[in-house]
């Protein structure tokens, strides 16, 4: 009996992964994007274990990674009921790539210059770029917190490189989303400020 109840959980478990189930969904559908901006959503479906996200970054840019904006479900038992706290705690972004690519490019051979100054600038771009990723919360301003929509809006300047970030939580009935958008570009930041203020959670499907 017990080798029996072992076996049929294995099967209801087999059957949670192949089956579509409430977890999978399109996001991007929810968000249109202008085809003049430059932008692709790709949509990560999600499965009976991880809910859908999808992100939307430029194309084909060499700077890609300085700018993005990130929508993803909420598992249910996240916990959101301090939304200042939970705000707060989704300022991240991992810069830590382009720290390293511009310190690849002081250690090319081929470099311009003989006097070493342009590789020691580039390295030096490198290290502040990948110390953005720590983002102090001193960079941020007061939370503003609604029934339906909390924001969070930071900005930091090192070293004359500047990131600028918004967090944000929507609640859509028993759903609930989170909006992440930062850009080192302040044209491109308010672009993804308009996208994630168009995002229609019932346009989820």
């Amino acid at each position: 009996m017990e080798q029996f109840i072992k076996r049929l959980s294995l099967c209801t478990l087999l059957l949670l992964w192949l089956l579509p189930g409430s977890a999978q969904a399109a996001i991007c559908p929810a968000i249109p994007i202008p085809e003049e901006l430059g932008l692709t959503c790709t949509d990560r479906p999600g499965d009976a274990f991880t809910p859908p996200s999808a992100s939307i970054a430029p194309e084909a840019s060499l700077f890609s990674a300085f700018t993005g904006l990130t929508i993803r479900r909420l598992p249910a038992d996240e916990d959101t009921s301090d939304r200042a706290a939970w705000l707060q705690r989704q300022v991240t972004v991992d810069l830590s790539g382009l720290g390293s690519f511009f310190t690849g490019l002081a250690d090319d051979p081929d470099l311009p210059g003989q006097d070493g100054d342009l590789a020691r600038r580039l390295e030096d771009t490198g290290s502040t770029i990948a110390s953005l990723g720590a983002l102090p919360l001193s960079g941020c301003g007061e939370p503003e917190l609604g029934p339906e929509r909390s924001d969070l809006e930071c900005h930091w300047d090192s070293s004359g490189f500047g990131l600028a970030m918004q967090v944000r939580l929507v609640v859509h009935g028993e759903e609930r989303y989170a909006l992440r958008a930062w850009s080192m570009n302040d044209r491109r930041f308010l672009q993804l400020q308009a996208l994630a203020n168009g995002f229609d959670p019932a346009k989820v499907t």
